[in-house]
C-alpha cells in the first residue's frame, strides 16, 4: 500500500528542521496530494514554489493534470494544459499520454486526436502509448475503420505497435463482425461455415470464451459445425487454460460422423504439457494424457511434424524425463521428420537444465554440422558452464547475426557476455558489431556501458556507423552526461560524418 500521507508528514517534519525543499520534493508532494483526491492542496503547493522562486518543470505540471483527471476534472486539466503551453512550457509526450488517455476514456475521442495532431506540430512525436489510447476508443465506439487508419498511421511513423493495440483492434473487429453477421441475416444472407468459423476464432482470441461457445453450440445444432470448428474451440480452451472442456470437446468431435486431425492432436498435445505445470494437482493425469494423445496420432496414421515432436520433447525435458526425449528424438527421422535448429535447442536446453553437460555437447556438435545454429535460450543456458559456452561460440559462423539476434531476444546480458569473450580471445570486433552492441545498449537503457563501448571505439580507431538511426542513439545516449562527456562525443560523430550532424 502506499504510504501518501507518510510522505506528507515526513514533509513537515523536514520544513520544521528548518530544510529547504527542492523542485522534486515539491512535485512527490504535488503527486501525493493528487492521489489522495486533494488537487487543490497540490495547486497550493505549486503556489508555494512560485512564492519560493523556484521554477516548476513539467514533471510537476504532469502531476497536477493527472490529479485533475483522477477527480474527474478533465475539462480542468485541459484548461490548465492549455495555461501551461501559453505560459512558454513544453509538455512531453507523458503529459500528452495523461491527458489524452482521460479524454479518452470520458468519451471525448474527438478532442483527444485534435491534440495528438497539436502534438505533433509542437515537435512532441506521439509514442505507442498515446496511439492505444486513440486506438482503443475508436474501437469502442465502434469507429474501427478509423481506429485502423491511425494503426496505419502508427505503422507509418515506425511506432511498433504492442500487445494492447493488436488487442484493441481485435476486439473492435470482432464487434464489428457481429454487427455485419447481424445484417446478413436480415438481409437474408445465410452465414456459411466459413462465416461462423471466423466469428469464432475472433471471439477465442479476445478470451471472449463464453461467447464463442455459444456460437459454436448453434453450429452444433444446425448441423454446419467441422473439423476446423472443434479445433478453433479446442485452442481457445487451451489458451485460456480450461483443458477439462478441451478434452470433453475430443471426446464429443470423435462420437460425430467428423475425424480429429492432425491440429486437433497436436493443439491438445500442447494444451495438456502447458498445464501440466508443477503444483498442479492434475498434473501426472494430464502429462499422462499428453502422452497417449502422441500415441494415438500414429494409431490414427497421423504423421506428427517437427513442431509436435519438439512440444513433446520439451515436455518431456520439463518433467526430467531425458531419456524418454532423447529416444523420442532419435526417433523422429525413423518416423521421416527431420529435427530442426529449434528441436535441437530444445533437447539440447533440456540436458543443460538437468546438468548433463556431455551429452548437450556432443548434441551441440551434431546441430552445428547440421547448419542449425544456437538461439538465444542456448547460450542463457550454456553461459554457466564457460568451457562449454567458449566452444559454442567458436562454431558460430557470424557472431554479428548472433549478436544482433540477442538484442532481439532481449539478452542483453548474453551479448555482452559474447562480446566480451570475442575480445578476450584476440578477436578484435569491427564497425559493424560495435555498432550492434551499441546500438543495442542503447534501446535498452545501458547508458553507462554504451558509453564506456563509445570511447573503446575511439581508442580503436573505429567509428560508429553514420547512419540517422544510430546517430539517433548516440544523441539519447549524451542526454544524461553532456556537461562532461559531449565534448567526446560530439569530435567523434564530426570527424565520422564531416560536420554534418549537430547534437
Amino acid at each position: 500500500m502506499k504510504q501518501y500521507h507518510t510522505v506528507i508528514s515526513l514533509s513537515r517534519t523536514i520544513e520544521s528542521l528548518g530544510i529547504s525543499h527542492d523542485i522534486y520534493s515539491l512535485s512527490i508532494l504535488i503527486d501525493c496530494f493528487c492521489r489522495l483526491h486533494l488537487v487543490n492542496f497540490g495547486f497550493s503547493i505549486l503556489g508555494k514554489i512560485i512564492k519560493f522562486g523556484l521554477e516548476p518543470n513539467t514533471v510537476t505540471f504532469t502531476t497536477l493534470i493527472k490529479g485533475l483527471c483522477i477527480d474527474g476534472k478533465i475539462n480542468g486539466a485541459v484548461d490548465f494544459f492549455n495555461d501551461m503551453v501559453a505560459g512558454g512550457y513544453q509538455p512531453d509526450v507523458h503529459t500528452y499520454n495523461v491527458i489524452v488517455n482521460a479524454l479518452c476514456k470520458c468519451g471525448k475521442t474527438n478532442v483527444a486526436i485534435e491534440l495528438l495532431k497539436g502534438m505533433v506540430e509542437r515537435g512532441c512525436e506521439p509514442d505507442v502509448v498515446t496511439y492505444n489510447a486513440i486506438v482503443d476508443a475508436l474501437c469502442k465506439d465502434k469507429l474501427v475503420i478509423e481506429a485502423l487508419d491511425l494503426f496505419s498511421q502508427m505503422r507509418n511513423k515506425c511506432i511498433s505497435p504492442n500487445v494492447v493495440t493488436y488487442t484493441c483492434l481485435i476486439q473492435g473487429l470482432v464487434s464489428k463482425a457481429q454487427e455485419i453477421m447481424k445484417i446478413m441475416i436480415q438481409q437474408g444472407v445465410k452465414p456459411d461455415v466459413v462465416t461462423y468459423n471466423s466469428l469464432m476464432d475472433g471471439f477465442c482470441l479476445c478470451n471472449q470464451m463464453d461467447e464463442a461457445t455459444k456460437l459454436f453450440d448453434h453450429m452444433v445444432s444446425s448441423g454446419i459445425a467441422d473439423v476446423f470448428s472443434y479445433n478453433i474451440l479446442i485452442n481457445g480452451y487451451c489458451k485460456s487454460k480450461r483443458i477439462d472442456e478441451a478434452t470433453k470437446l475430443l471426446d464429443e468431435m470423435i462420437k460425430t460422423s467428423l475425424v480429429p486431425n492432425f491440429v486437433t492432436y497436436t493443439t491438445l498435445i500442447k494444451g495438456l504439457w502447458e498445464a501440466g505445470r508443477p503444483g498442479n494437482a492434475l498434473r501426472a493425469g494430464r502429462l499422462t494424457d499428453a502422452k497417449e494423445l502422441f500415441s494415438r496420432l500414429f494409431e490414427k496414421g497421423l504423421q506428427p511434424d517437427v513442431y509436435t515432436y519438439s512440444i513433446i520433447i520439451k515436455g518431456l525435458c520439463n518433467e526430467g524425463l531425458l531419456d524418454e526425449a532423447y529416444k523420442v528424438f532419435r526417433g523422429m527421422e525413423e518416423c521421416g521428420c527431420l529435427p530442426d535448429g529449434c528441436c535441437y535447442n530444445v533437447i539440447i536446453q533440456g540436458f543443460l537444465r538437468h546438468k548433463d553437460i556431455p551429452e548437450a555437447t556432443l548434441l551441440i556438435d551434431e546441430m552445428v554440422d547440421k547448419g542449425f545454429s544456437a538461439d538465444a535460450t542456448t547460450f542463457e543456458l550454456v553461459k554457466e558452464f564457460p568451457i562449454l559456452f567458449c566452444g559454442l561460440l567458436a562454431l558460430v559462423q557470424d557472431l554479428a547475426v548472433l549478436l544482433q539476434g540477442l538484442w532481439e531476444a532481449r539478452r542483453p546480458g548474453i551479448a555482452l557476455e559474447v562480446f566480451k569473450n570475442m575480445c578476450s580471445h584476440g578477436q578484435q570486433p569491427d564497425k559493424v558489431t560495435f555498432s550492434i552492441i551499441l546500438d543495442g545498449l542503447c534501446k535498452q537503457g545501458y547508458l553507462d556501458e554504451a558509453l564506456t563501448l563509445f570511447k573503446a571505439m575511439e581508442k580503436s580507431r573505429l567509428k560508429p556507423d553514420c547512419d540517422l538511426a544510430l546517430v539517433l542513439q548516440v544523441q539519447v545516449l549524451v542526454l544524461p552526461y553532456k556537461n562532461k562527456e559531449l565534448p567526446l562525443i560530439l569530435h567523434m560523430i564530426m570527424v565520422q560524418i564531416g560536420n554534418s550532424v549537430s547534437l
